[in-house]
């Protein structure tokens, strides 16, 4: 049988420590909000496909972009974090470990005010089909394959590499109560962070999860 979702549903965006400072004080924005301004201070992604994400239109509301969208993964170890680990992103080459997960739920997204579009495969692509999650809604139909979602590796599947990035969009931000912890690489990432949250006046679960990791 294929698997189901599990409940409460894991929802992880990555980004650079260096930028973390500013998504406690401000959460995390979405691509169109922070790009010409400082509240990024390390660009991690792709910028053409970034590019690509900004004209790429959501077909349901609150509409826009996926670019006003602030995108999250069903799981670690996505082929984006891969493309890091293996230096296929121009603009940026300084490895993986420097990268904290931050960490949360579909549920805890919604009780936050959220509104959460679901795509069922990279949502840069022409073709990504797209629903709003709700509370009631198991996406255990297979518009999410979650037998490919915790697979370790995605090329036994058929369009593994873009349904393995199937995206939580989340609009119009997410406030940064709605994190519910932060896994990093190592002990001294790990360390890194505590102090940021720390002056920053906060506290969340820190966790090293080196498996998360290419």
């Amino acid at each position: 049988m294929p698997t189901s979702r599990k409940v409460p549903t894991l929802a992880v965006h990555f980004t650079h420590i260096d930028n973390l400072p500013t998504i406690v004080q401000e959460g995390v924005l979405p691509d169109t909000s922070v790009q010409g301004g400082s509240s990024l201070r390390v660009e991690v992604g792709n910028t053409s496909i970034k590019e690509r994400r900004r004209n790429q239109i959501v077909p349901l509301d609150p509409g826009g972009s996926v670019g006003d969208y602030v995108p999250f993964y069903f799981g670690p170890r996505s082929p984006m974090m891969y493309s890091i680990a293996a230096g296929n992103v121009d603009t940026y080459k300084g490895g993986t470990s420097s990268l904290v997960y931050l960490v949360t739920t579909l549920e805890r997204l919604l009780q936050c005010g959220c509104t959460a579009i679901l795509s069922d495969r990279n949502a840069a692509l022409a073709y990504a089909e797209y629903r709003e999650f709700h509370p009631d809604d198991p996406i255990d139909d297979g518009f999410i394959d979650w037998d490919l979602i915790t697979a370790r590796y995605w090329n036994d599947f058929p369009d593994g590499k873009e349904r393995r990035m199937a995206e939580c969009l989340v609009s119009p931000s997410v406030p940064w109560s709605a994190i519910q912890g932060i896994a990093v690489h190592d002990e001294r990432v790990g360390a890194d962070v505590q102090g940021i949250i720390a002056r920053a006046g906060s506290s969340i679960p820190i966790r090293v999860r080196p498996n998360w990791y290419f």
